[in-house]
């Protein structure tokens, strides 16, 4: 015995020797892990292409909402701007900075375990799955900031301090960090905004400090949102009145609450409902809250407005063992998880709350009341980024965003459950050890998916077989070398048949290809699927092919929501007819019907 507890000792020594050095081991990793695949694949119908080329309008004066549709607000799209201005039109440059993102999302998730556990090597294993596992390339921003937005919350309402001065500059810092999460995505920053001030709230219940510092520490909090939100967009938005698009970028917040408002009273029954849907009508800049929801959104003329369907639960059990069975388990297991979180959460809070009234000490190692706003903040920030996921797109990107800030919900609940552990009786130790079991098999499994799957932004992006294509731009890609030549044949043929004054229109979006050949798309916006396709896409569709005579239309017919009404041929018909009645037809590369215009 008198051995084992000298190991055990020992061990412990030496990681409180090593620990120091962890975020600089975790960081070398990330650096390593994603230069490996940094410049693996190239999705022409990606959100990079999407990004790159609105950057592109804007820098050369286009105005956002105005002149060319954004669907998120202005900080989605004005660092690459920046990045542009300095560097010129440059992919590479898009690129690295989402790979930035994805390292300090790494960081931000080992800092935020290690503080509401104090336990390194929990910590460093929750940021390598992180690192593993980042979220959808070009979309970083969500796991982003649903960490960081998760890490100054807590240290602003939840964990302990020193000094009374540390937790106002961290109410601060989270009141600006919430504030900036507006610019990015408005319904990620009212989410974000719902947990900010119910932490506060809760913060003046079941804080670690003094009765009066708490209260204090609340009102601070509850000042301090809005003075920082409009701190930040009061000058915003003079820039952009000056620049002409003010209205447009002031208005989005009202359609936003409008619309969020109108789908929160609708959700249940609208589920209900999916095989009658109504009709409604949405705002152009509302696409955001357009991915809020899996409803099945107005019946067109063409076809119906159904997005990618959720999976039944059963098919967890009935279907065979593989990727789509664990698929399913990952996409319901949130539910699960977070109820049983939700349940500990309360529990924490009912003891804090009885031991005030009783006047007594925890004889845990943190208070009652610090465990439940641990668990409350982490699994509320977590559940920010599940609508967009299970009411909208149920597919391994969307659900790799929230797990990112998932992940560290788990973890924290496992240092909660291993504080208590040792005092714990028979009952509640089989209970801990069946939630750690069944959490370290949700991350295996999560892992085992993950790293499978390109569409996650994990190493499997890296195939084999991969050579260089290079295209305008700084477009630059390893790609499988049947891939690259398909892309290699779409670029020369694009280049060949068009000039620089020439428009390249790509249905139903397509990006990649316009910032790839330095070829200009009149397409206000870029974005378009059955989903959110306006009601009169056909007349204009084909008014703006006879005004701007495109020298080359693509067409990707896939069913991009999955359901055979999301192809462009469905939902579409009378535009892709008058494409191939005016129209010829010059190949198919990767997956794109390209047609060219007479003469061309």
């Amino acid at each position: 015995m008198a051995q084992i507890n000298r190991a055990v000792s020992l061990g412990r020594t030496f990681l409180a020797r090593l620990a120091p050095w962890f975020p600089l081991a975790l960081f070398v990793f990330s650096i390593g892990y994603y230069s490996s695949y940094a410049f693996s694949g190239l999705d022409l119908g990606g959100e990079g292409g999407t990004i790159a080329v609105i950057a592109d309008r804007i820098r050369f004066g286009a105005k956002p909402y105005v002149d060319t549709f954004l669907g998120y607000n202005l900080l989605w799209f004005y660092p690459i701007v920046w990045l542009f201005q300095i560097f010129g039109p440059n992919f590479a440059v898009v690129r690295l900075f989402f790979f930035a993102l994805s390292v300090g999302l790494g960081l931000a998730a080992y800092r935020t375990v290690l503080r509401a556990t104090r336990r390194p090597l929990l910590s460093l294993a929750t940021g390598v799955v992180v690192v593993l596992i980042p979220g959808i390339q070009f979309r970083n921003y969500l796991p982003f900031f649903g960490v960081v937005d998760l890490m100054v919350i807590l240290e602003a309402f939840a964990l302990p301090h020193n000094k009374r001065s540390t937790r106002v500059v961290w109410i601060l810092a989270a009141s600006l960090l919430v504030s900036i999460t507006f610019l990015v995505r408005i319904d990620l920053g009212l989410f974000f905004s719902v947990v900010y001030l119910g932490s506060a709230i809760g913060f003046a219940f079941l804080g670690p400090d003094l009765w009066p510092e708490r209260f204090k520490a609340m009102l601070v909090g509850v000042l301090f949102l809005p003075t920082s939100f409009a701190a930040l967009h009061l000058p915003i938005g003079a820039y952009a009145q000056a620049r002409g698009f003010g209205n447009e970028f002031l208005g989005q917040y009202t359609e936003e609450l409008i619309y969020l408002g109108d789908r929160l009273g609708h959700l249940l029954p609208a589920a209900a409902e999916k095989t009658n849907p109504r009709t409604t009508e949405t705002a152009p800049s509302s696409r955001s809250l357009i991915q809020l929801v899996s409803v099945s959104l107005p019946t067109s003329e063409n076809a119906e407005r159904t997005n990618r369907p959720l999976p039944r639960w059963t098919e967890m059990f009935t279907s065979r063992w593989g990727k789509t069975r664990i698929l399913v388990f990952l996409t319901y297991y949130p539910l699960v998880a977070g109820l049983i979180m939700g349940g500990a959460t309360l529990v924490f809070a009912c003891t804090c709350l009885a031991q005030s009234a009783r006047r007594t000490q925890t004889t845990t190692s943190r208070p009652a009341g610090t465990e439940a706003l641990i668990l409350g903040i982490s699994l509320a920030s977590a559940f920010t980024l599940f609508p967009q996921y299970f009411f909208f797109r149920p597919d391994p990107q969307h659900i790799s965003e929230m797990m990112c800030v998932f992940l560290i919900a788990l973890a924290c609940s496992c240092g909660v459950v291993l504080d208590h552990f040792s005092s714990a009786n028979r009952w509640l130790r089989s209970l801990f050890v069946a939630w750690i079991a069944l959490t370290l098999m949700s991350v295996y499994l999560y892992c085992d998916y993950g790293l499978s799957k390109p569409w996650m932004g994990s190493i499997a992006r890296k195939q084999r077989d991969e050579v260089w294509f290079t295209g305008d731009n700084g477009v630059s890609a390893l790609l499988p070398s049947a891939e690259a030549k398909e892309t290699r044949q779409l670029y020369e043929l694009i280049k060949a048949h068009s000039s620089p004054d020439d428009y390249v229109t790509c249905f139903p979006y397509a990006p990649t290809v316009n910032f790839m050949t330095g070829r200009r798309s009149y397409l206000y916006n870029l974005y378009l699927d059955n989903v959110n396709r306006p009601p009169n896409f056909d007349t204009k569709a084909i008014a703006d092919i006879e005004k701007y005579k495109p020298a080359a239309i693509l067409v990707d017919d896939d069913p991009m929501n999955v359901v055979d009404d999301s192809r462009f041929s469905t939902w579409a018909a009378p535009t892709l007819a008058y494409i191939e009645q005016h129209y010829h037809y010059a190949g198919t590369f990767c997956r794109n019907d390209v047609y060219l215009a007479p003469g061309k």
